[in-house]
């Protein structure tokens, strides 16, 4: 499949770097003369990657399954550094963004290497060997790793003591505005104050799978969501995540959303399952209007 995307839009690539300047065309040609047989090329596939990630699901998942399994998992990760700099929507040719440029940590547009790192990731967190593989790869790649790359990389190995570190180095030097690691980190690292500071720099909200990685400490963050939610999808969304946390804070909060829809079903189901807390409810002064429909639970 790689390969017949790379002969179908390798004459374009030409066409469309024709224009920019000598790295621009090198770039170009690399990417229009990748062959499957061929040696790993670090910069060779991360063209591929700005150019074709993004394309699809299948398509990302492919371009990870074929970097990791011909060329194996450092190269992926370098891989993944090359990448980064990278700039491109598919429909513009590349441009190569400097460390400093604003836009260098942005994926809203050029989101194939994203979806690379995140691959790349997935098949790490099954694969135990591989696993140990990325351990020692990212080991001898950190120290000298871009700090713009670091989030992907830290993502894609799994290791969530670099992802803690990065934030950290990131939250203490927030320009560049880190758009990217701030959507991500605050999923994937474990400390609880971490992802509390930064949810607050990136406006980041509660996840299930942020609740997977604090458990019981991820508590008081979901309430503040909840608490803080201004639009109906929002407030829908943060209730479904609450809704696995047995907390007064949150039944308190779930039950004076009683009889609003489309709430109702969520409160219904978590007292269903939280009966003590039920009773608890049904005493407190704060819900006193609530009181009756409360009863019909």
């Amino acid at each position: 499949m790689l390969a017949a995307l790379v002969k179908e839009h390798g004459a374009s690539w030409m066409q469309q770097a024709a224009k920019t300047d000598a790295n621009g065309k090198r770039l170009a040609q690399l990417a229009a003369g990748w062959k499957p047989a061929a040696k790993a090329d670090v910069e060779q596939l991360a063209v591929l990657v700005a150019l074709l990630g993004g394309g699809s699901d299948v398509q990302d998942a492919s371009l990870a399954a074929y970097v990791v399994e011909a060329h194996g998992i450092p190269v992926a990760l370098r891989v993944i550094v090359a990448t980064w700099p990278l700039w491109g929507d598919g429909q513009r040719w590349l441009v190569v963004r400097a460390p400093d440029d604003l836009g260098i940590h942005d994926t809203s547009v050029s989101w194939g290497k994203r979806n690379f790192a995140e691959c790349v990731g997935a098949r790490v967190r099954a694969d135990k060997k591989l696993a140990a593989a990325a351990a020692k790869a990212i080991a001898k790649i950190w120290p000298s790793a871009p700090r713009y790359a670091k989030t992907a990389l830290a993502y894609a190995a799994d290791d969530q003591v670099r992802g803690a570190e990065i934030a950290r180095e990131l939250l203490a030097h927030d320009r560049p505005y880190p758009h990217y690691p701030f959507e991500i980190l605050p999923h994937f690292v474990r400390d609880a104050k971490l992802v509390a500071k930064l949810m607050k720099a990136g406006q980041a909200q509660p996840s299930l799978r942020m609740l997977d990685n604090l458990g019981a400490a991820a508590a008081p963050l979901i309430y503040r969501a909840l608490v803080d939610a201004r639009s109906k999808w929002t407030r829908q969304r943060m209730m479904e995540i609450g809704a696995n946390v047995k907390s007064t804070k949150i039944a308190r909060e779930l039950a004076s959303h009683v009889n609003q829809e489309p709430y109702t079903a969520i409160v219904r189901d978590y007292f269903a399952r939280h009966r003590d807390l039920l009773a608890k409810m049904m005493r407190d002064p704060e819900l006193t209007y609530h009181r009756d429909d409360l009863a019909k639970l």
